[in-house]
């Protein structure tokens, strides 16, 4: 019922300034046919509910556009939404809380990264070869996912129990967030920290290096491509 009621919310506020954007224009009418989903992207983890006062948000004005700097206390659809109406406040703000601006995001321009493999320093110490074996299989079942749709599909199908009109839905939803060789950018590794310091409620600055280890999706996705191996 919210992922419905937040795309009501988004489609209503995209709206509203549709006149003049060809890329809103754009998503209205591939709305239906290509099945879009939007959600708002309004909340703060600093104030809670209070979307009128993003204190942790903002925007610049860029050579190439316009970078939105959105941390929300949740999201929903978030990570799933094709089409976001996020909320911060304006470029060039001065304090005054009454002005704030909207942008729209398309999913695949959110810079963050929700599907992790987690492990301890510990056992990469003890144990490189078993965290690299695991790694490896990681990356080739990540290159079957995106070569194999409908393999892919039948296995959700299978092992989920879900319709397969779900399984496809999911697997479209999600095989864009996945990296090709398992790392992802600076930036994107900054954004996460960011928000995960929230969340924690934390005010340690952690360096990227500190809680991210790409060498062995590296070093796996250099052997594969070495060795030619394809699904």
């Amino acid at each position: 019922a919210m992922c419905y009621t937040m795309h009501l919310g988004a489609v209503a506020a995209a709206l509203l300034r549709h006149h003049n954007s060809k890329p809103i224009q754009d998503i209205m009418q591939r709305i239906d046919k290509d099945c879009l989903v939007g959600t708002l992207s309004y909340s703060d983890p600093e104030t809670g509910s209070h979307f009128w006062y993003p204190i942790s948000s903002g925007a610049e004005e860029t050579g190439n556009g316009w970078k939105v700097r959105k941390k929300a206390s949740w999201t929903t659809s978030g990570g799933f939404a094709d089409w976001y109406i996020v909320q911060t406040t304006s470029p060039g703000f001065n304090g005054n809380y009454s002005d704030l601006s909207c942008f729209l995001v398309m999913g695949n321009e959110v810079k963050n990264s929700w599907g992790t493999l987690a492990t301890t320093d510990k056992l990469i110490k003890e144990n490189p070869k078993m965290v690299g074996g695991f790694v490896r299989a990681t990356i080739k079942a990540l290159r079957y996912l995106r070569q194999d749709k409908e393999g892919t599909i039948s296995a959700m199908v299978k092992f989920s129990g879900v319709s397969r009109e779900q399984a496809t839905r999911v697997y479209n939803d999600i095989i864009g967030t996945f990296t090709r060789n398992g790392a992802v950018d600076d930036e994107t590794q900054r954004n996460d920290l960011a928000i995960i310091r929230q969340v924690v409620n934390a005010n340690e600055t952690l360096p990227n290096a500190r809680a991210y280890d790409f060498s062995f999706a590296l070093e796996a996705d250099q052997q594969l491509n070495k060795a030619g191996w394809k699904p």
